[in-house]
């Protein structure tokens, strides 16, 4: 079994904080960190120890509102299309049986 959380961010959100905003004359128009990874960071923060103690894998489901998703997120539709085209094919490994 999989434990998943899903968050969408937007960029705007993180720039608007200002302290995220490079100070002036640093030549540097974007704004420090990625708010994927930031977003995925405090995910893992949160639930990883709880889901490894239940003995469950937890994946953060991160996406921002352009549609560039974390690399998490991408590994698991990967993972989900693979248990897909085996499952077609009548082929199931343990770790594609994990998502179903």
């Amino acid at each position: 079994t999989i434990l998943t959380d899903v968050s969408i961010t937007h960029i705007v959100n993180h720039a608007a904080n200002h302290a995220s905003q490079p100070q002036p004359r640093q030549g540097n128009s974007v704004p420090n960190g990625d708010p994927i990874r930031n977003r995925e960071t405090d995910k893992n923060n949160k639930y990883k120890v709880a889901a490894a103690a239940v003995h469950k894998e937890f994946i953060p489901l991160v996406m921002d509102t352009y549609g560039r998703m974390g690399k998490p997120f991408l590994n698991f539709l990967k993972d989900v299309a693979a248990h897909t085209a085996l499952r077609a094919s009548g082929n199931v490994n343990e770790r594609t049986q994990a998502i179903y």
